[in-house]
């Protein structure tokens, strides 16, 4: 909910939405996370995680996925945000920092 601002010293009425600050806040800090390692000996990688049927999600998929790529891959540090589709289903983008020439698995290999 949207919420009437007004400003003391200039006089001016603004309004603030708390989600979009939200988001607008965790997109920058991610930004700002992912960034501090450029300089650094490290490789990036993104990854995107789709249901290809709403009702698969379960709340703790993420954790699960998180333990076993950390179990099998040297990770330094992640990062994941949960994103809504417009059909409804879950969807997440997990951002991985790994040492320089770690492979991760071909599109046809599955972490299970």
């Amino acid at each position: 909910m949207p919420y009437v601002i007004d400003h003391r010293a200039n006089g001016r009425t603004f309004w603030l939405d708390r989600a979009r600050a939200r988001y607008a806040h965790m997109c920058k800090r991610i930004f700002s996370w992912a960034h501090s390692f450029d300089d650094l000996e490290f490789d990036k990688y993104i990854i995107a995680l789709t249901y290809v049927r709403n009702e698969d999600w379960q709340a703790d998929d993420i954790r699960g996925f998180m333990l076993k790529l950390r179990d099998r891959f040297p990770l330094m540090a992640y990062a994941w945000v949960a994103e809504l589709q417009r059909r409804g289903a879950v969807h997440y983008h997990v951002m991985t920092i790994v040492p320089k020439g770690t492979m991760f698995y071909s599109k046809r290999d599955r972490l299970s």
